[in-house]
């Protein structure tokens, strides 16, 4: 466990204007098939033309941003297989908050995802978090932490 962990919880749109803070996150999240950045990518478009309803909470360890979570109610970008009901479908936000979090290698089982996790839950605290884990690892952390999953990748 990691002793000084800062959390930072911004708008994303205020992330999205800032190049420098958006390098870094995009950093954080550089394989093209992170479902975090198709979700990035959908709403730095949205965010041109509209005020979008998304935050980023940021860890940084040494003031190095080293994780981060995508909390949104933006219906989602692309389609996932929904386990519940077996088809496909794209994240609708009447489900609650669309949950996503992502850790440098280097830096996970330190306890950075699950602040992450316990910040979202406290800033939603009447709606439900729904996840999308993407891979074995993913799913193993949701399911530790008891967290409702839409979908398995």
């Amino acid at each position: 466990m990691i002793k000084q962990i800062k959390l930072k919880t911004l708008n994303l749109g205020k992330i999205f204007d800032n190049p420098v803070l958006y390098k870094q996150i995009r950093q954080l999240t550089i394989d093209c098939y992170s479902g975090m950045n198709q979700e990035l990518d959908y709403l730095e478009v949205e965010h041109t033309y509209r005020k979008i309803n998304a935050r980023a909470i940021i860890s940084y360890v040494n003031d190095k941003p080293v994780g981060w979570a995508l909390l949104t109610k933006e219906d989602g970008s692309h389609t996932y297989y929904d386990t519940y009901d077996g088809n496909y479908a794209s994240y609708k936000a009447r489900r609650g908050y669309l949950f996503e979090v992502y850790v440098d290698r280097e830096y996970r089982g330190k306890g950075l995802g699950t602040k992450l996790l316990q910040r979202a839950k406290r800033l939603t605290p009447n709606n439900k978090l729904v996840v999308v884990p993407w891979d074995k690892v993913s799913q193993t952390f949701y399911d530790k932490l008891k967290t409702r999953k839409i979908c398995f990748l």
